[in-house]
């Protein structure tokens, strides 16, 4: 079915709570239309308060963590960038999240919705009033959720599909950093994109957290659950919506029953589940809303694992180089301790040799009998030094070798990385 977005915004009043904002509604047959809606009305009609309009404003909402909020009869949703009110009749999207056009959020909400209505609307049911109603066909695939929660499961589906494409880009991206790095190829690019590729993990791995917390937090309490099932709650639910299965049992004990006389006394054959269904409602409709939230929630623990992991090789590879522009930082201190004690040796051999030099003649005559003493004491003083020099990088090497593992610079803990990160 296809509509028109609205190509300029609706105009704003100054008085308060007298704003137009205009809304793609969504009703119960799929149909999608464009309507103008103030915010008082939607505090009336829905029971939102102004706190739940900001979230789901697109200019401000950005700085709001991701809820789903139950209230008197609507459910404000703020996942990501997936943002509606959902009531038992219809679903209000924010039409500036489809400037661009209608996405494929957007239309597969409105398959869903509309499949889900067509399938309820092909499942009439027979009895009297005061009897069992059975369903003259088995209902679709999903048929027994209501309309609300049809809606947010499209939407909590979505928001997992979205999160699990970024955390595979993410992947892509991290892949080639997974390996340990030739101390050669790490220069500031290189350490740029580390630092960018583990702030996008963090940041990722927040808003994964944050819808898994929402949805951990409704699965923790039943009463919170409850007050998804809207219809229930309102009272616009039919008993055997709740769930399907449980009623076939029920139709099918029926036709077994059906040679029996009805006065003979003979009772139908329930199992527990349907006992449990017909004496306490309240508890299935829980249990429906559960397990509506319970894969999403199996789903973004894993999206939260692999964030974890990706957040783990890039930790081990950043330690890698540390431990490798530690060592090469070792290295030249090395040689500038090598270099200034080979400079302060020479220094000292020049500075004796001119002192030794000045106490020789320097006559002609008697040169001869000078220059085999001058020989003699710089050769002395060259070899002295040279020793000098050997015994000091004997000691230095030793002293190394005490705080470095075999004397090649290379710190404790340098063999857990002589092989590259397993990739995920």
């Amino acid at each position: 079915m296809s509509f028109r977005l609205p190509n300029k915004p609706a105009p704003r009043d100054k008085g308060m709570g007298t704003q137009q904002r205009n809304w793609i509604r969504i009703n119960r047959d799929g149909g999608v239309s464009s309507v103008q809606l103030r915010q008082h009305q939607l505090m009336q009609q829905f029971g939102v308060q102004p706190r739940d309009l900001r979230l789901l404003d697109v200019l401000v909402a950005t700085s709001y963590p991701s809820a789903i909020l139950s209230r008197d009869s609507a459910i404000v949703v703020n996942l990501e960038r997936f943002k509606c009110i959902i009531t038992t009749d219809v679903v209000l999207l924010p039409a500036a999240l489809f400037s661009d056009g209608p996405d494929a959020f957007l239309q597969e909400l409105q398959q869903r919705l509309c499949a889900s209505g067509s399938a309820r609307a092909k499942q009439p049911f027979s009895g009297n009033q005061g009897q069992v109603p059975v369903p003259d066909q088995p209902r679709a695939a999903g048929s027994d959720l209501p309309f609300e929660l049809c809606a947010l499961e499209v939407c909590l589906e979505a928001c997992a599909q979205h999160l699990g494409e970024c955390t595979r880009l993410l992947e892509e991206r991290a892949g080639p950093f997974y390996e340990a790095p030739h101390p050669a190829k790490i220069n500031s690019e290189y350490l740029e994109a580390i630092k960018v590729i583990k702030t996008r993990c963090v940041r990722l791995k927040t808003r994964a957290e944050t819808v898994k917390e929402v949805l951990q937090k409704y699965l923790d309490d039943e009463d919170d659950l409850k007050d998804l099932h809207l219809s229930a709650r309102l009272g616009k639910a039919a008993p055997w919506n709740t769930e399907s299965a449980l009623w076939e049992q029920i139709e099918e004990q029926l036709h077994l029953q059906a040679g029996h006389d009805s006065t003979s006394g003979t009772q139908l054959d329930l199992t527990p589940a349907v006992i449990a269904l017909l004496s306490d409602p309240e508890k299935e409709q829980a249990a429906v809303a559960e397990r509506v939230l319970r894969p999403y929630l199996m789903h973004l623990d894993q999206i939260v694992e692999r964030l974890i992991d990706i957040n783990d090789h890039i930790e081990d590879t950043e330690e890698y180089m540390g431990l490798s522009l530690n060592t090469t930082r070792n290295v030249l201190v090395w040689l500038r301790v090598m270099v200034n004690s080979a400079s302060l040796l020479t220094t000292m051999l020049f500075a004796l040799g001119n002192l030794f030099g000045q106490n020789l003649g320097n006559h002609n005559a008697a040169w001869s009998n000078y220059y085999g003493v001058f020989l003699a004491v710089s050769i002395s003083m060259g070899v002295g030094v040279t020793l000098l020099y050997c015994i000091f990088v004997a000691w230095l090497q030793s002293t190394v070798n005490k705080a470095f593992v075999g004397g090649s610079f290379a710190p404790v803990g340098w063999a857990r990385f002589k092989r590259a990160p397993t990739k995920i």
